[in-house]
């Protein structure tokens, strides 16, 4: 083949292929499998296309792949193990609340790891195909399945076989991407959940099946051989001889004669009737032959140990003894088990609760270690008397219901402080303990109920900071295309970059509306249900769902006109030329902290205006102005402020310590970084009509739709005093203690001054470019 010929074959037939020749002159072989429509290459062959090339990688000289491995007994029954021990454990998921934990199933992830995977798949079904793909292929590879809040709402097995995992170049911060077979599109990293077994790099696992490919091979050698030697032994236990010559003819009569009788499993041992003084000699079988079923033995026990699962569990009983089953089986959920349970667990908690570290999943093990019922009862006793479980508890364990007053814990009257009269307390009068607090005003019990409201809402800021994630990360890519397009070179098409910008922003709106809209929703529901209990009265959602509406449009319009009056005074501010340069120095800083700070404001500003919008619904008539935890003197001076539920806190022109406010505050936040919350009054309500409702939500959208309620006085921009504070100390520390500590100090020092200096937190490439500036 000459180098003028076609570059690429294909083939279908498995036709002899001289690669040698074709290689030498230029070729590439491009093999496809039909029947999936998986490709491969020379370059990295896939196991399909070893086979199909007849690639004998073993010194047994069986080809090895994984599929084949699984026609063993031993993996089978290992990988059955693994994939049903892990799969039937309840996984569950966690939120940290101090030393404590609290079970979590309002959130969408919690139904799709514990009831349903994805449309398809039960949650059970998912993690057995995982477990599967760990064990055979080392890897297992899932597809997140997004809502249009950017919550992971389904999962989707990837088959290992067709996944190929490409490192980034980037040595500081490597990332991931992987190309799956028959997909035009490489998928990005979090798009995909990884989970890696054992290897060698960290990034991706190794197959445990290629690594033991000359180990296997030799058990799939035994086991070929075990069915070649009865599907082909002619013999039925015995010799035949003849007193006579025979002729060929006769010679072939016999033996096919014996062959039909007798060969094969299904003809063992039948009788036979000799002819013509015919003797017969027996014979045993040869110590060759019958060295391969202690191979076989052998082997099994060898690919238990692989898989680090005791024999007793793939049928092996020949060294299990009734005394030591149960400590195997204490062993095979802490050794064997336990590693593959880890390593799910934090990829999980690293792939799909990465901005959600108070939750964590978690299997639960007790089916597994549970002892017999009188070891179970002893360990309560224990437990019981020791104070340290309930009769509630105890029952939950043992899957029973639980019953009024078991959740009483005992309290042993021996146990006390050392030095003391464990009948001294008997003396004391205890009523002193319970004597009311005077003095305490409704203010303080307001404060005291205050977090409550604030913590629902703020648990939220993970769906916005999801959801805007996706936003951002969507104008970056559009906006950054558009100026390689238009804006980079040396005749940037300014105009035409401005008309392109204004068309996207109106896309863009829309675009941005539907994916806020659902969590916008999930705020209101939130808000109606603890707005609505605070007043003991329940309110429809369907009278909230047209303010979610109007509140969503409202928001879009404000956001992308943000980002389409941000890039455009940016173009016409800088110096002709270095436009490109300046957007894309503003993409970045949206990369690096937008979305987190639109999260953190669109969450405190929609929690407010919902709750107030209910309350609108519910009659209240006034409304007073909350602080929560340490204020600033801003919200110390809006502390008390009253408003009619028709009016605002704040108007026009008016003064909040060093804040002029700009457009009526009719809720928090006054200024970024306010988390005050606001409490209904004590007067009357009264239902208001239609007419009513909509006009006070009238006001609610209009402060909505402003870009930033108050603006600070007598003192200088904020961001522009936190990048002095760069400028100043950035040289010192980088000479001092190197860039990467000093970068790590100035970024704590930023965060943990953000809220009471009013800045905007911000990444280390900024804070880099800033500091060299």
């Amino acid at each position: 083949m000459t180098t003028t010929q076609a570059q690429t074959t294909r083939t279908t037939s498995g036709a002899p292929i001289d690669l040698k020749a074709f290689a030498e002159a230029g070729g590439t072989l491009v093999l496809d499998e039909r029947s999936s429509g998986a490709t491969s290459t020379l370059a990295e062959p896939s196991a399909w296309l070893r086979s199909a090339l007849g690639a004998v990688p073993t010194a047994s000289g069986q080809a090895v792949t994984e599929e084949h491995a699984m026609r063993l007994t031993a993996v089978y029954a290992c990988v059955r193990v693994l994939a049903e021990g892990v799969s039937m454990l309840p996984l569950k998921l966690y939120r940290r609340n101090g030393r404590a934990r609290e079970r979590v199933t309002d959130h969408p992830l919690a139904g799709v790891l514990h009831r349903r995977a994805n449309p398809l798949m039960t949650a059970m079904q998912l993690r057995e195909v995982t477990m599967v793909h760990l064990a055979l292929w080392g890897n297992a590879y899932w597809e997140k399945q997004l809502d249009g809040a950017g919550r992971v709402v389904g999962l989707w097995p990837l088959p290992p076989r067709c996944v190929r995992v490409e490192k980034g170049s980037d040595k500081i911060r490597p990332t991931k991407t992987y190309r799956v077979e028959g997909v035009s599109r490489p998928f990005r990293e979090d798009e995909i959940v990884h989970i890696a077994g054992l290897g060698f790099d960290g990034y991706v696992g190794k197959s445990p099946i290629q690594l033991m490919r000359e180990s296997l091979g030799i058990a799939i050698s035994a086991q070929k051989y075990g069915a070649k030697f009865f599907a082909n032994d002619a013999r039925p236990g015995i010799y035949v001889k003849h007193p006579q010559q025979l002729s060929d003819t006769a010679y072939d009569r016999l033996k096919r004669d014996f062959a039909d009788g007798h060969q094969g499993v299904d003809k063992a041992w039948k009788v036979k009737i000799l002819e013509e003084g015919m003797d017969v000699a027996q014979v045993g079988l040869p110590p060759g032959d019958a060295q391969f079923i202690e191979t076989r033995k052998f082997e099994a026990r060898d690919v238990a140990a692989i898989y680090r699962v005791p024999p007793h569990m793939v049928g092996d009983l020949e060294r299990a003894t009734f005394s030591n089953i149960e400590h195997q089986g204490l062993e095979f959920v802490m050794h064997t088990l336990g590693p593959w349970l880890v390593r799910i667990e934090q990829e999980i908690e690293a792939s799909l609760l990465e901005d959600e570290t108070d939750l964590f999943v978690k299997h639960s093990v007790d089916a597994l270690l549970r002892g017999d019922v009188k070891s179970r009862n002893e360990a309560y006793a224990v437990g019981r008397n020791w104070g340290w479980l309930s009769v509630n508890d105890i029952r939950e364990s043992e899957d029973m219901n639980p019953v009024d007053g078991g959740d009483i814990y005992l309290q042993p009257l021996n146990m006390v402080e050392a030095g003391t009269d464990p009948m001294a307390a008997g003396d004391e009068d205890l009523s002193a303990r319970f004597r009311p607090v005077g003095g305490e005003t409704r203010r303080s019990i307001e404060r005291r109920a205050l977090p409550d409201r604030y913590r629902t809402a703020k648990a939220l800021e993970t769906t916005f900071r999801a959801a805007l994630k996706k936003i951002v990360a969507r104008e970056v890519s559009e906006i950054g295309g558009a100026v390689d397009e238009r804006l980079a070179g040396d005749e940037p098409d300014v105009a035409g970059f401005g008309e392109w910008l204004v068309t996207f922003a109106g896309e863009h709106e829309t675009w941005t509306e539907g994916r806020m809209r659902p969590v916008f929703q999930a705020m209101a529901d939130a808000m109606v249900e603890a707005a609505g209990a605070e007043l003991d009265e329940d309110v429809s959602g369907d009278e909230i769902d047209a303010f979610v509406r109007q509140y969503s449009k409202v928001f879009a319009k404000r956001h992308a006109g943000s980002m389409r009056g941000q890039i455009l005074g940016l173009v016409e501010e800088v110096e002709a030329g270095t436009e490109a340069d300046a957007v894309a120095e503003r993409l970045a800083e949206w990369e690096d902290g937008r979305a987190e700070t639109t999260a953190r404001r669109e969450r405190q500003r929609s929690s407010n205006a919902m709750t107030r919008a209910v309350w609108a619904v519910l009659g209240v008539a006034t409304l007073t102005w909350r602080t929560v935890g340490k204020s600033c003197p801003i919200c110390n001076e809006m502390d008390g402020r009253t408003s009619r539920i028709a009016g605002s806190f704040a108007a026009d022109g008016d003064t909040v310590a060093d804040l002029d406010v700009s457009g009526r505050v009719t809720h928090p936040p006054i200024h970024d970084g306010c988390d005050c919350i606001m409490m209904p009054g004590t007067g009357a309500r009264s239902r208001p009509t239609e007419a009513e409702v909509r006009d006070l939500w009238r006001g609610l959208l209009a402060s909505a739709g402003m870009e930033a309620q108050a603006r600070r006085a007598r003192e200088p921009n904020p961001d522009a005093a936190r990048n002095a504070y760069i400028r100043r100390t950035y040289a010192p520390l980088v000479e001092s203690i190197g860039m990467g500590p000093a970068i790590a100090h100035i970024e704590d020092y930023i965060t943990r001054n953000a809220e009471a200096e009013g800045w905007a937190t911000i990444g280390e490439r900024q804070i880099r470019r800033i500091g060299t500036s």
